[in-house]
């Protein structure tokens, strides 16, 4: 849980007060108690505020870092594996911190039971406290102590920097000896399984079968701004760190990634490597510290240290899915701060990502990714995929007897999802469909309401009637971004719409590849079937409404 950085402020601290010989197994004792922590208090979060604090702000973080009380009754809790103590220091005088240092921990002798208002008076040297011989590291819980009462009575600390230095060394060695002293109960208690390689490859495997539901892999190529062709099996051997999977709804990026994660599962099963695919669908994460660590340890049913090693090890390929459906900028920003960082710390660290959008202002992730689009599917494509995942005779031979009279009414079948749907369709019908461009935008428009869960979806049929109904009255096959915008004003007045915002509803068409907006401003249909399809609907509710 805490990172090298974090270790060596640690180390430096105690290394004039502390036995060193102790400090490795201390700082592992104590990081995973840190991990196993259940209380409401986030000491891990203290520790890095304390470590991050600038001038002038050490004293403020320095209350929280240094709560020993706090501490040693979470420590308690957790080797005594029941909350023994109440983390509340206000309860009663019988969980306060003296009767801890005395009858808990053995600190102090049995004896020893301070007046707290003498405690000022009280003093530390190296040999005694108030009269009493000092052994081990006594002088820094006692040093802690005096503190601890300074700020409960005192409405501000009278420290500066030097001293809240000298005092979250204390801290420090009261933190490293405690747990070194009771290393072998946490051990005990909260002892890290070590990662099963090939149990985690079985469940990577489940899930890619279960996600295909009966159809097989249409193995697609993916290629870069050279048209160089790669296959996912073509992607494992890449030797580029960072890879986008770049296209509209539909083109297979998800697919693509639970491609490359069952290829490296089976990997890991042939013992042909040891590099762990995480794939994490980025719509689920909400704000946070070291989301991609967090993530990664969920996914590996591992914790969080041992996923941290296993990130700086390079042995994970992080497949974040999805860069289009975060919503939340504070979430995205945190993302690509720390995707960025990963990339520029660990090199050997594989991460491919997919995103939608073509054009929109937004906060960069991985600016250097090499980015590859799906290419234009064959008829042989088209024909293999039918092939292998139509189980009916007749519907495969009705296909095959049309492909062969005439090719081209697979033309508009250019994305993975449209071939399954089209199958479907067929198998439904036991006919070639005249025309599917409706069934697939409601198929598009569906889709994206279940994974984003935006109310915003509900209303772009309503603009996208308006845009294709202006585009025939100026016969025109574009209009201008502010055109457009307010087009969907006009729209919401004549409706009574107050909820949709316009520009993420721009945003979402854009992303589902309805739309395209140019860099000279200019908005337009991608596909004219798509411009002549909302046209009629347009009017056929106008012909309802007459």
């Amino acid at each position: 849980m805490l990172n090298e950085k974090i270790k060596t402020w640690f180390a430096e601290a105690a290394v004039r007060y502390y036995d060193m010989d102790h400090f490795e197994e201390a700082f592992a004792a104590f990081d995973m108690f840190l991990e196993s922590n259940g209380s409401y208090y986030d000491f891990g979060k203290a520790i890095e505020d304390m470590y991050n604090a600038g001038r002038g702000s050490k004293v403020y973080y320095l209350q929280k870092f240094s709560n020993i009380e706090i501490y040693m009754k979470a420590l308690y809790n957790c080797i005594a594996g029941s909350p023994v103590y109440t983390l509340d220091p206000e309860v009663n005088d019988t969980l306060m911190l003296a009767k801890q240092y005395r009858d808990t921990f053995h600190i102090m002798p049995s004896d020893w039971h301070p007046n707290p208002e003498k405690t000022e008076a009280f003093k530390i040297t190296d040999s005694e406290y108030d009269g009493i011989p000092l052994t081990g590291y006594m002088r820094y819980y006692l040093d802690i102590y005096q503190l601890r009462n300074k700020m409960t009575h005192s409405a501000m600390l009278k420290l500066d920097d030097m001293d809240a230095d000298a005092k979250a060394n204390s801290m420090i060695v009261c933190y490293l000896d405690l747990a070194y002293r009771h290393r072998n109960e946490i051990a005990g208690k909260f002892r890290v399984r070590s990662l099963d390689l090939n149990a985690y490859a079985d469940k990577v495997i489940r899930r890619y079968n279960s996600f295909l539901k009966g159809y097989k892999y249409l193995d697609v190529k993916w290629m870069d701004s050279q048209e160089h062709g790669l296959t996912v099996d073509d992607l494992i051997g890449e030797e580029e760190s960072c890879l986008k999977l770049a296209g509209d709804a539909g083109t297979g990026k998800t697919t693509a990634l639970m491609r490359l994660a069952y290829l490296m599962a089976q990997n890991i099963k042939n013992n042909n490597s040891r590099i762990l695919p995480v794939y994490i669908p980025l719509a689920r994460l909400t704000a946070g510290d070291r989301m991609l660590y967090s993530e990664t340890a969920k996914e590996l049913g591992a914790s969080f240290s041992e996923a941290e090693r296993l990130i700086q090890n390079g042995q994970i390929c992080l497949l974040l899915d999805g860069l289009n459906e975060i919503l939340n900028l504070e979430v995205r920003s945190k993302l690509a701060f720390e995707a960025d960082g990963i990339a520029a710390m660990y090199p050997d660290v594989r991460i491919v990502f997919t995103d939608r959008a073509v054009i929109r202002p937004s906060i960069m992730m991985l600016s250097n990714a090499r980015t590859l689009h799906l290419m234009p599917l064959t008829v042989e494509d088209k024909m293999t995929y039918f092939e292998e995942n139509c189980s009916d005779p007749e519907t495969l031979q009705i296909i095959r007897d049309r492909v062969a009279s005439n090719s081209g009414i697979l033309n508009d079948l250019t994305k993975p999802i449209q071939l399954r749907q089209f199958l479907e369709v067929v198998q439904q019908k036991k006919e070639i469909p005249f025309e599917m461009t409706g069934d697939y935008l409601d198929m598009l428009m569906e889709r994206e309401r279940n994974e984003k869960k935006d109310t915003n979806i509900d209303y772009l049929p309503y603009y996208l009637e308006a845009l294709a109904t202006e585009m025939k009255k100026k016969q025109t096959k574009e209009v201008g971004q502010d055109r457009f915008l307010q087009l969907m004003a006009e729209v919401n007045f004549s409706y009574g719409f107050t909820v949709p915002d316009t520009m993420n509803c721009q945003k979402l068409l854009v992303d589902m590849g309805i739309l395209q907006l140019e860099r000279n401003r200019r908005i337009s249909f991608t596909n004219d079937k798509f411009r002549i399809y909302y046209e009629m609907t347009a009017a056929e509710k106008q012909n309802e409404l007459s």
